[in-house]
């Protein structure tokens, strides 16, 4: 069932005295998940709350995803014999580079939006870079194409919400 909820606004501009004005404006409230579920239902629909407005940074999460895909790649391509490059120092180099770009992930996920973001998230697009040439020069493709999705993950990171996500009340 669809209703109309009345919100009442103060507001001090519109106001002649000096004084806060009152105006009422009437909203419709199109059908929603709540009038179409019970309400326990609409709440919780398994593990995922329909309800609220909280969404987790999308950017952040394949950044540390494409970053943790490339740790362990790298671990393959280093302990796995037969690749060509087992053992090979470069692929040392191509680890620790994607470890610190793991850690990135988790700055740029809860730092906030500022200088501190600025400045990892260049860092990161370094980082992802120099990776991505170890890589190619590394003939390990794999891995490459894990860090092209680092980089989309920050090209996804710097076009997010520029509000900082809020701690739940």
């Amino acid at each position: 069932m669809c209703t109309v909820a009345d919100k009442v606004c103060t507001d001090p501009l519109h106001a002649g005295d000096g004084g806060w004005n009152q105006r009422v404006d009437r909203t419709f409230l199109p059908c929603s998940l709540e009038t179409l579920l019970p309400q326990r239902q609409a709440m919780k629909l398994g593990s995922v709350d329909l309800t609220s407005s909280h969404r987790y940074p999308l950017g952040p999460i394949i950044v540390l995803v494409a970053a943790a895909a490339g740790v362990l790649l790298g671990l393959y391509y280093y302990f796995t014999p037969l690749t060509g490059i087992t053992g090979a120092p470069g692929v040392l180099l191509v680890i620790g580079s994607s470890v610190a770009l793991v850690l990135d992930a988790f700055i740029l996920w809860f730092g906030g939006r500022g200088w501190l973001f600025g400045m990892f998230w260049v860092l990161g697009l370094l980082g992802a870079l120099g990776t991505i040439i170890a890589a190619w020069f590394l003939h390990a493709w794999w891995l490459a194409a894990a860090i092209v999705f680092v980089f989309a993950g920050l090209i996804v990171t710097l076009a997010g919400p520029s509000q900082p996500r809020r701690a739940a009340a």
